[in-house]
């Protein structure tokens, strides 16, 4: 079964958070803490298997120190 385009932008999603997060030096465990969320659901949009919402969003980019439009300058 092909994967749908949803998927496939959720986990290019995830996969470009990892790489920021791991480019800054934070650890999912210490990113959780700063969201007041646990390593799980981290994990989970990192994997690509659920999404976020915007408010969220906005957390993880101050908790990053990036601009919002950062999380979504990758490849699609």
């Amino acid at each position: 079964m092909p994967v749908s385009p949803d998927k496939e932008f959720l986990k290019a999603f995830g996969d470009h958070l990892y790489k920021v997060r791991i480019r800054k030096g934070i650890s999912r465990v210490q990113l959780a803490f700063e969201l007041n969320t646990n390593e799980k659901y981290l994990r989970l949009v990192e994997n690509g298997e659920i999404s976020t919402g915007l408010g969220n969003l906005y957390k993880i980019s101050q908790a990053l120190d990036i601009r919002l439009s950062d999380l979504f300058d990758f490849d699609y």
